[in-house]
């Protein structure tokens, strides 16, 4: 690649990065912008923000370790109270009763999240109108009787009479769809000292829907209790303030904070932004709240459903409940009830009771706890937009992929970092995702310049390993192109394997040449399948023989279990293959392999002419040499010690201790039996009774030794083991043994 191309490449990416840059910038100040507006690009901005605002919602509610507010209850017109109290709506009198049960019950205030906006029917009334059809009974005796009872049952009066009575919010709705207002709304809030251009972002309402003039009258406070939802349907904020016709109406969890509180004047606080005054602040006795500029607090949700005390209004109305449950508590009456419609989206939860809303937005006053936004929040998060986007636009091109990809993670996990912990600790929305998919459109945008290298590295990566390697292995190397695999040659320690096929001459003899090839192909088509399944690297195949590694050319810090693994497995095949060899009409195969495991070289190695990836080096050559042992001691597998050691996970039978021909150093050699879990009682028994003889022989106690390893034989006359040690006792005896005999045995042959 040319110098001026170099450059040329370059230059376009940093170009693009720039425009990328450009279009976050302005999708963030169009979501953020007041006014109003719901485009493509606006609602894009608003949506990823959203997201990251619901992430960190979910990410800091732990409901394991959620402490329940006992200062608020709600009592709940569940699906349990309408089997047993009746279908919805239920007599105003019902009602009563169950406010003046919680006021009994010393409730200190209690706010209603539902509404009566028609009148209830009278049953005197009821009654009145079927006399008038009725010819046989004297109307003129009755009707008077009942016209003077009536008021006793007319549960509008009844309810209002309650309501006035002790400290309750009665409910309403404002909607600023079209229609025609319905009720008689409360007395407007008053504040004390008001700067009225606080007012102008509150937003103005055009209708309501309230309760009927008979039950709000202007002694009893009432506050609304809808929370409109964002366009997504999801509600996060909620107003505390509404304006109508001018005047200014509480929501109702400020009003149920405002009687809960001491008494004292509602305050409305605002700072200079531009210039003009924006609401900020709303206070009173105990409560000092931050507000934005139209009155909306975000909802600081202290978990999902259920994070508040429930009780459900039939067990009120009974007298079923424990009375200090909501003794000097704020009682909420709702439903989560299906039928009645009062269940939301939230962040916490996309099925959420209306109610348990209102009951966090109380929370958060009380306690002056939740998410908030100052006005600074947004010139300091496009700051910071604009100086991450122009770092990453002009230094990712120049650096290589590995470093842009570790730069950016940093970067994006320190700004995530930090929007969580001031979320967490300070409780204010710092946002996030703008930041984070500005910075992965760059480095995505950079990493295309990469890829052709990267793609180029993996290739040859295939066409050198694959061979040797199991997919799932290059695979692995693939996704670290520039990792250690040992191509130009290293020393590792590692696990060695041969596996020879026993007496091959003589089988070779028995068959034509391409019998013999697919002899051959039905044996190492398993084999080769269990070593790769078990991460190791094949090496060769020579004639009848398998050689084969394990710890390269992708470091494997299980190499010894996977080879002990490996090599049991084949063992097993084996002799699940004979039926069907037998049914072939091939000889039978039985096969011997040797494990160590030891420093080796390892790489590419050969000519210009040819070359492959091996091992070499006495550990090798060692591993070569156990292979051929296993005839000697009539065993299939046989293992160093130091691929023995520390595999508690497998069960071994010690066979020797032994100096191999061309090698000084003595090696302690075992029999692989079988995985911890598959060994039997009676195998401990043989296995512990073995190593009694052991001690015998080394400490040259050879009558009891011999004693020993005649009642192994008996038990077991087939395993030639306890037979070549009742040989070499027997030859023992005789020698001149030196002070300093070990008990290792000198193989002179290979």
């Amino acid at each position: 690649m040319s110098t001026s191309l170099f450059k040329n490449i370059r230059f376009r990416a940093v170009i693009v990065g720039v425009f990328i840059v450009s279009f976050i910038l302005v999708l963030n100040v169009r979501s953020i912008n007041d006014s109003g507006s719901n485009g493509f690009i606006e609602n894009i901005g608003r949506q990823f923000e959203w997201l990251g605002y619901d992430l960190r919602m979910r990410w800091g509610i732990n409901q394991n370790k959620l402490i329940i507010d006992n200062r608020i209850v709600i009592v709940d017109i569940d699906e349990k109270s309408l089997k047993k109290e009746g279908h919805w709506p239920w007599p105003r009198r019902k009602i009563a009763n169950l406010i003046e049960d919680l006021f009994n019950s010393q409730a200190a205030v209690v706010g209603l999240d539902i509404m009566f906006p028609e009148k209830e029917r009278n049953p005197v009334d009821l009654i009145t109108e079927r006399l008038e059809h009725h010819d046989t009974l004297n109307k003129n005796e009755i009707s008077p009787e009942l016209k003077s009872i009536r008021n006793q049952f007319d549960g509008d009066r009844y309810l209002a009479s309650i309501v006035s009575r002790y400290p309750v919010v009665l409910g309403f709705t404002f909607s600023n769809k079209k229609g025609e207002s319905t009720g008689k709304l409360p007395l407007p809030i008053s504040f004390a000292g008001l700067n009225k251009e606080l007012l102008n972002n509150i937003e103005e309402m055009r209708i309501f829907k309230a309760n009927i003039a008979a039950i709000q009258t202007d002694k009893i406070p009432a506050g609304f209790f809808n929370v409109v939802p964002e366009s997504d349907g999801v509600i996060r904020k909620s107003a505390l303030l509404y304006k109508y016709n001018g005047e200014v109406y509480p929501s109702l969890a400020l009003e149920l904070a405002r009687l809960y509180l001491p008494p004292g004047d509602i305050v409305l606080s605002g700072e200079l932004v531009g210039d003009r005054n924006s609401l900020n602040k709303i206070t009173s006795p105990g409560m000092d709240s931050h507000i934005d500029s139209k009155a909306d607090i975000y909802i600081p949700y202290r978990g999902r459903q259920g994070s508040y005390l429930y009780l459900s209004a039939t067990d009120i109305l009974k007298g079923d409940f424990d009375k200090k449950m909501v003794q000097d508590s704020i009682i909420l009456i709702g439903t989560t009830a299906e039928g009645l419609y009062d269940l939301r989206s939230t962040p916490v939860e996309n099925i959420y009771p209306g109610v348990e809303i209102h009951a966090n937005v109380l929370s958060g006053l009380l306690d002056g706890v939740y998410p908030e936004k100052p006005t600074f929040v947004d010139g300091a998060y496009f700051t910071e937009l604009v100086v991450l986007g122009l770092l990453c636009a002009l230094l990712f091109p120049f650096l290589s992929p590995v470093s842009v990809s570790v730069l950016s993670l940093i970067l994006i996990a320190g700004h995530i970092g930090l929007s969580l912990w001031l979320w967490q600790f300070q409780n204010l929305i710092y946002p996030f995702v703008h930041v984070a998919l500005m910075i992965f459109l760059v480095v995505s945008w950079n990493l295309i310049y990469g890829f052709k290298s990267e793609f180029a590295t993996r290739r040859r990566l295939v066409s050198r390993f694959g061979q040797y390697v199991p997919p799932a292995l290059v695979d692995e190397m693939n996704k670290d192109p520039q990792g250690e695999f040992g191509l130009d040659g290293e020393s590792r320690v590692m696990t060695v394997l041969f596996a020879d096929i026993r007496s091959f001459t003589t089988i070779s003899e028995s068959l034509e040449a391409n019998e013999l090839k697919k002899l051959l192909n039905y044996f190492f088509t398993p084999m080769t399948r269990i070593i790769f399944n078990k991460r190791g690297t094949i090496d060769k195949y020579v004639g009848d023989m398998i050689m084969a590694f394990w710890g390269a050319p992708l470091k494997d810090e299980n190499h010894q279990s996977n080879a002990i693994t490996a090599a049991l497995e084949m063992l097993k095949i084996v002799k699940e293959m004979k039926p069907e060899l037998d049914k072939r009409g091939w000889p039978e195969i039985n096969i011997g392999i040797g494990l160590n495991t030891g420093k080796m070289n390892v790489g590419d190695m050969g000519s210009e002419f040819r070359r492959a990836y091996t091992v070499i080096g006495d550990a090798v050559n060692l591993g070569s040499r156990l292979e051929g042992l296993t005839k000697f001691y009539g065993v299939s597998l046989i293992v160093s010690d130091t691929t023995m050691d520390g595999q508690d996970q497998f069960i071994f039978r010690k066979l020797d201790r032994v100096r191999v021909k061309g090698k000084h150093e003595a090696v302690g050699i075992y029999e692989p039996v079988c995985a911890i879990n598959e060994g039997s009682e009676e195998l401990e028994k043989s296995l512990n009774k073995l190593g009694m003889a052991y001690q015998y022989y080394y400490s040259q106690n050879w009558d009891e030794a011999e004693e020993v390893f005649g009642e192994l034989h008996e038990s077991d006359p087939n395993r030639l083991l306890y037979t070549l040690y009742i040989n070499r006792i027997d030859k023992l005896r005789s020698e001149d043994l030196p002070s300093d005999w070990d008990g290792v045995f000198t193989h002179t042959s290979k």
